[in-house]
């Protein structure tokens, strides 16, 4: 057991704790900058940038076993151990608190008070901790745990959200619209909003990445040039790989940027034939979305499916379907339902919002809980097998 003191500048829900500037204190001699503790304790005290000490027993990282097994040492490139909590952490000196820390806080106050459904904070502060573990197995394994983190999907709709919002409510005065280019207004305005909720959460990669793809997008708005969603992608990447080239073997980075590659050409090259088909057949106008929510789906999935199976070799089963129902709900009704909370809070009437969003999430909930339960838990399948399947098909 080593005693050691550090800070921190990661936390998530599954209880781990990531310190740097870390100090061996009961052993000068082992030289660690980063480190990842798995932690029993209570966790709900601990903030980002706080300096603590506790007992821990440090572990190396596993090398991978097999060939083509999931490399964790490749993928904790930026961390030096592994370690256990053997004791709860004595907090040497607290955090300052930055004016983002104080509205998220605030923000969650007041929805502890309105509902106690955890997926709320989760969804809209990126706070995890309140979710179960049976919840959180449930939502993992029915392949819908890319909802409930905040993600590329999350800030496309927010920005989205805000854009065609700001738009709308400009459109009614004549004066502005005669005055100023009210789509640009929206993009500057869509662009730093999108960043103040940013800080908010406290950059998430993935929501991070997200965002620097669809600040691209509203700047090519800016400058009248022809939205090209391959360009965006493509200099997206690079950005990333100019600022850390680690990124590339990175398996949030591969999902992220495969999955939005396949439906930028998918798109490109068939929603207009969607589009006409929808025109042509009966009840098609009604029909259009849910065709291009199975498009996206299946796209999304088999997009990512080799790279799940090269890194986890297991793949969840009915997740298309799943999100299918799930992916809708929380795009169209518990996210706005929550950003429109957010901003009713200074008037007090976040309740009716946020009782709207409880429920959508609520049956959320039912959905991933259903499908967990008749699903096989994974399909497991070598990589090797899956290209040969691909190939026979």
């Amino acid at each position: 057991n080593k005693s050691i003191s550090g800070n921190i500048y990661q936390l998530n829900k599954q209880n781990y704790i990531y310190l740097e500037n870390l100090q061996i204190l009961s052993d000068p001699n082992i030289k660690l900058n980063k480190i990842r503790i798995k932690y029993k304790y209570d966790i709900n005290d601990l903030n980002i940038n706080d300096k603590i000490r506790l007992t821990v027993n440090l572990y190396p990282i596993p090398k991978r076993m097999l060939p083509n097994s999931f490399d964790l040492k490749r993928h904790y490139h930026e961390i030096d151990a592994f370690a256990t909590a053997k004791s709860e952490a004595i907090i040497l000196s607290k955090a300052k608190k930055t004016n983002f820390q104080k509205i998220r806080e605030k923000i969650s106050d007041r929805i502890e008070k309105t509902t106690n459904n955890p997926i709320i904070p989760a969804l809209l502060l990126n706070q995890r901790h309140k979710i179960s573990t049976e919840q959180y197995q449930n939502i993992r394994n029915s392949g819908l745990a890319h909802l409930i983190a905040i993600s590329g999907l999350h800030i496309g709709l927010i920005a989205r959200f805000i854009f065609i919002s700001i738009r709308y409510i400009l459109s009614f005065s004549y004066q502005l619209c005669l005055r100023y280019n009210i789509k640009k207004v929206s993009a500057i305005a869509a662009i730093l909003l999108s960043l103040f909720y940013l800080n908010l959460i406290s950059y998430p990669i993935s929501a991070t990445r997200a965002f620097i793809m669809i600040s691209t997008y509203f700047i090519a708005i800016l400058y009248d040039k022809k939205i090209n969603s391959i360009n965006i992608i493509l200099i997206s990447v690079i950005l990333f790989l100019l600022y850390e080239p680690n990124n590339l073997f990175n398996v949030s980075f591969q999902l992220t940027f495969a999955a939005a590659l396949a439906l930028s050409l998918f798109f490109g090259k068939y929603y207009e034939m969607i589009n006409n088909y929808t025109k042509i057949i009966t009840f098609g106008k009604y029909l259009k979305y849910p065709i291009i929510l199975l498009a996206t789906n299946l796209v999304a999935t088999i997009a990512t499916m080799p790279i799940i199976l090269y890194h986890f070799k297991a793949a969840s089963i009915y997740a298309i379907f799943a999100n299918l129902f799930a992916v809708p709900l929380i795009s169209f009704i518990a996210l706005p339902a929550g950003l429109i909370a957010i901003i009713l809070m200074p008037v007090n009437l976040e309740f009716i919002a946020l009782t709207i969003m409880e429920k959508s999430l609520d049956i959320f909930l039912k959905i991933a809980s259903y499908t967990d339960q008749i699903s096989p838990k994974h399909l497991d399948l070598s990589f090797a097998d899956f290209i040969s399947y691909s190939l026979l098909i």
